[in-house]
């Protein structure tokens, strides 16, 4: 559910659960702050995906949570810099989603095109059309997600119909989840995931796309950052805000062979995090 109502259905669940002394984990610093000092819960494992900020009453709250959980060195060096004891920090990546039969079955499909899922989001999507202008021979780029009211997807959209050069070339469609992501996978050749080089995504991206793409069964392209190559050498790395080694990076995915590494499941993850904090109690 998106929110507001995932806020309420997540507070009214909690609420009715009957599990003695539960163990609470939760992304939402508002959450961790309420349950911090609730004497009903035996631990409080708050997971983040932003900056903590001591200033924010909220923030201030959740990093008195008994567990942290980080995705990236820059987030844990930011909890370590508001006082956090480096033993109650967990430095834990984001797992692939994805079935991983039918990553096998893809990585020895042919499938064309190159996608990109939730591109529009981090403002990787001008490179990738100045890419497509200046290669007339690359494949049909798919572009998929919405932004929030999705002004700036119609922006590109309309940026896209009237350039002779990308009309019929990029195409875009909406959220796709469950089955319908994985039959769109199933279609594409090369998954394309470009960030914008900044602090954030250099040392605090939170790279769950780059996991799935990992994950997926096709060659990734993706923005050479340091938060990427923490993850894996896999990909094609092209160098940030470069149309020019786009153009190179893809044609070197679009014909190197695939192949499929299994990467750590959502269940791979929790159980590595029921484990520490098992340990800990």
């Amino acid at each position: 559910h998106r929110p507001p109502l995932a806020g309420l259905l997540f507070r009214r669940n909690l609420r009715r659960a009957s599990v003695d002394r539960p163990v609470l984990l939760c992304r939402d610093p508002r959450v961790a702050a309420a349950a911090a000092t609730n004497p009903r819960f035996a631990s409080v494992v708050h997971e983040w995906h932003v900056r903590p900020d001591p200033a924010d009453r909220h923030h201030a709250g959740a990093l008195a949570a008994l567990w942290h959980v980080t995705v990236a060195e820059g987030l844990r060096q930011d909890l370590l810099d508001c006082g956090v004891p480096a033993e109650r920090i967990l430095l834990l990546p984001n797992a692939c989603g994805l079935d991983p039969a039918a990553a096998e079955r893809r990585s020895r499909g042919s499938g064309e095109g190159v996608i990109a899922l939730g591109l529009h989001r981090r403002g990787g999507l001008d490179g990738a059309l100045e890419a497509w202008r200046l290669a007339p021979d690359l494949p049909v780029l798919r572009l998929g997600g919405r932004d929030q009211g999705g002004a700036r997807l119609l922006q590109w959209a309309r940026s896209v119909a009237g350039d002779p050069s990308l009309e019929g070339r990029v195409r875009f469609f909406g959220p796709a989840w469950a089955a319908d992501r994985e039959a769109l996978l199933d279609e594409a050749g090369v998954w394309l995931a470009l960030y914008p080089d900044d602090e954030d995504t250099r040392t605090r991206l939170c790279p769950l796309q780059i996991a799935d793409a990992l994950g997926s069964g096709l060659p990734v392209v993706a923005t050479d950052l340091p938060s990427i190559r923490a993850m894996s050498d896999a990909p094609h790395f092209v160098r940030p805000g470069d149309p020019v080694d786009l153009v190179r990076a893809l044609r070197e995915a679009i014909a190197s062979p695939r192949q499929h590494t299994p990467q750590p499941s959502w269940q791979d993850r929790a159980a590595r995090l029921i484990e520490r904090v098992e340990a800990a109690l």
